[in-house]
């Protein structure tokens, strides 16, 4: 009798086979982590850059806008800067950081551009007791995943889950 070491060509097939069946459920719900994951940290960094631009305006004493990097599409990025000349558009040289481009599908509008703080930390150019709404959105089908970010007149942000329909 012959000691034979390895895999048998049945025991490779089925192994092949197991590996196949678990991979076909965990790849779906990997799919929709990543995808949840990069919603909240494109989300969180909308918020940070909110809260950096408002503290710059503190700090500096100044105005500080935030605005797209490219006419009103927030999802192509965005720029926090100071109008150290006064002219109301972004010079060059101005930008306190810039953030790229979302990815994924995902997008970013708003109505107001450019988002202005005050060196008081308060939103510049509201009316008091008004919001400025930020809507991100995920794509078809991914609504729980969507928000409304609000900024009062007060410059304290807030989210909202987007109602599903």
């Amino acid at each position: 009798m012959r000691l034979s070491k390895g895999f048998t060509l049945v025991e490779l097939m089925v192994t092949l086979a197991v590996l196949a069946i678990f991979l076909s459920i965990a790849v779906p719900s990997f799919a929709e982590f990543i995808r949840s994951n990069r919603a909240e940290s494109q989300r969180a960094a909308v918020i940070s850059s909110l809260g950096l631009a408002r503290s710059e305006a503190i700090r500096r004493g100044t105005l500080v806008r935030l605005s797209p990097l490219t006419g009103t599409s927030w999802s192509d990025g965005w720029r926090i800067w100071v109008d150290s000349n006064g002219n109301g558009s972004y010079d060059s040289g101005e930008a306190i950081k810039e953030f790229a481009a979302f990815t994924g599908g995902n997008t970013l509008s708003s109505s107001v551009s450019p988002i202005i703080f005050s060196s008081q930390g308060y939103q510049s150019g509201v009316v008091f007791g008004s919001t400025t709404t930020l809507q991100f959105r995920v794509g078809a089908s991914y609504c729980p995943l969507e928000r409304d970010i609000t900024i009062n007149h007060l410059g304290r942000v807030s989210t909202q889950k987007r109602t599903c329909t």
